[in-house]
């Protein structure tokens, strides 16, 4: 696959695009959570050309409705990076949550680790402290509230969730977090950070790979014709399953490094240029 910089000017040429798979927080909205004019415009156009955008991202899919009107989605929402799909009218498709068994290791590890713990089944969100690190923060992206439990783990205790987050400000507590679950049941769960606060829990066939290849299953689309883009460590499962990867300019180096095109970023007009140039320039070439 091509390794170049968007920001040379360099088109990314042999690759007929016929799905965009997006990452939504820190790519496809900006600092604000706003989609800004241009990205709605390049959205429209990638509908007039017959090119399927289809979003996938850490957040539950009721945290992403409301981006299908002005958008104008038609493609299925993956939330929690892969392990549940829905229409974008959230009637479900598809679901791969966490055993009883491994979430039971996964909340007692993040408790060792000193992190605030949040589960959800499904896009039941519950939590200990609705206070607590990035709760109302959160809240204000989905646009809708936790459900407030006496102790999260006792909550969810024999059943199957779908995600499990560790949380906290303080960014080295969910980096060690991240270690320790990969020592204690690796194989068992995918576990990466969307942002340096979170650490997202989810069974081990659930990360973006999965969910992007899930989509071309469901939509027909073969993987080498989607370009996906994002901007976190758990969008480069995604980078190495499509065909095109794309890295938002304000991504760490290492998800850069990981992408075979870097955009600008998404505080500026990263996304639409990447679907201008990448996508709908090709196509009239």
């Amino acid at each position: 696959m091509l390794r170049r910089r968007f920001d040379e000017g360099q088109a990314v040429d042999g690759n007929t695009v016929r799905m965009v798979v997006s990452d939504v927080d820190g790519t496809l909205v900006d600092a604000e959570r706003t989609l800004r004019p241009t990205t709605i415009a390049a959205a429209a156009k990638l509908h007039d050309a017959g090119v399927l955008l289809a979003l996938q991202s850490s957040r539950p899919p009721l945290g992403m409705a409301m981006f299908v009107a002005p958008l104008g989605l038609t493609a299925p929402l993956v939330g929690f990076n892969g392990a549940m799909t829905v229409t974008p009218d959230q009637q479900p498709l598809a679901e791969v949550p966490i055993s009883a068994e491994a979430a039971s290791v996964v909340l007692s590890t993040l408790a060792e680790a000193s992190v605030s713990i949040w589960a959800f089944e499904g896009s039941r969100w519950l939590v200990a402290d609705r206070d607590g690190p990035r709760v109302q923060h959160h809240a204000a992206d989905v646009r809708y509230q936790p459900e407030l439990v006496d102790d999260v783990a006792a909550a969810v205790a024999g059943l199957s969730v779908t995600k499990i987050v560790g949380v906290s400000d303080d960014h080295d507590a969910v980096a060690h977090a991240e270690a320790l679950l990969h020592a204690a049941c690796g194989a068992q769960v995918s576990a990466t950070r969307s942002q340096p606060c979170y650490l997202d829990v989810t069974d081990a066939r659930a990360d973006k790979g999965a969910g992007l290849l899930s989509l071309c299953d469901l939509l027909d689309v073969p993987a080498e014709a989607v370009l996906a883009i994002g901007d976190g460590a758990n969008d480069t499962a995604m980078f190495s399953a499509a065909g095109i990867g794309v890295a938002m300019g304000n991504a760490r180096p290492e998800v850069r490094a990981a992408a075979d095109v870097v955009t600008g970023a998404n505080t500026a007009d990263g996304w639409a240029d990447a679907i201008n140039d990448l996508v709908l320039a090709p196509m009239h070439t």
